[in-house]
């Protein structure tokens, strides 16, 4: 099941005893996890004292075996996570099999692995559900869908409107990992301060391409610098008591 899609319907799924996150984005894996765990957990759980994690390169399953059995005091069931788990799931192939068959009503497994093959038996054993694919955009391939994760992830985990230009100015220049484009994203909502476009007080923020108050530097030139690297710019707004934050692009950000 691609990442995006099981974050999209989390809220609404029914917890499963074991998932494998697969692939190399660790943005998405993350994000995963921590839907996961607030699902494991409920809202009202500690994850604090119901969360375990192990490195998986020297790690026995009596180890991991013994967690998933015991209940947490402090939520529903205990989250065992191991990460770099390509090792632990070669190695320990037959017994994980026979944990799938007969899993832990008090635990939730979650593998966090680089490639988990849908050829072997253990992937047949799991429903899609549980199979989570974390990978990065092929970019300039799926430039189209990265261009509509920024956008909806900007509104969605930042509370601003990006237009599309401008996330296509983003991508330029920090390019197609989602970690690092969430990053600059996030400075960049920090620097907005409570500006709205021409509209103060409008209650939402959007970052896009004004006819005016914009460093001057077009998109064709290659900009080294980070993009939310910003510089307050003097403008004749009437409407403005302090001086925007403008970024080093085509593209401004306001709230």
């Amino acid at each position: 099941m691609d990442a995006l899609a099981f974050l999209d319907t989390v809220a609404k799924a029914k917890r499963l005893p074991v998932y494998v996150l697969a692939g190399d984005e660790d943005f998405l894996k993350r994000r995963c996890r921590d839907a996961i765990i607030t699902l494991a957990v409920g809202k009202g759980g500690d994850a604090d004292f119901a969360v375990n994690s192990y490195a998986g390169d020297k790690l026995d399953f009596s180890t991991v075996g013994n967690d998933l059995d015991t209940p947490s005091f402090m939520a529903p069931v205990r989250v065992v996570i191991v990460e770099q788990a390509d090792p632990f799931v070669s190695e320990r192939r037959e017994v994980l099999e026979r944990y799938v068959a007969s899993p832990s009503k008090v635990g939730v497994l979650i593998l966090d692995v680089k490639t988990f093959p849908e050829t072997t038996k253990l992937a047949k054993a799991l429903p899609d559900a549980a199979k989570l694919t974390c990978k990065a955009f092929e970019y300039p391939k799926q430039k189209e869908r990265l261009l509509d994760w920024c956008v909806k992830w900007a509104k969605g985990g930042h509370g601003k409107k990006l237009s599309r230009d401008a996330a296509e100015v983003l991508v330029e220049l920090v390019g197609s990992s989602m970690g690092l484009l969430d990053m600059e994203l996030a400075k960049l909502a920090t620097a907005a301060g409570t500006m709205d476009g021409e509209r103060l007080g409008g209650g939402t923020a959007a970052l896009s391409t004004p006819r005016k108050s914009l460093v001057p530097i077009q998109r064709k030139a290659r900009v080294t610098f980070p993009l939310a690297t910003c510089a307050a710019k003097p403008v004749s707004w009437p409407s403005v008591s302090r001086p925007p934050v403008v970024a080093p692009t085509r593209a401004q950000l306001y709230s």
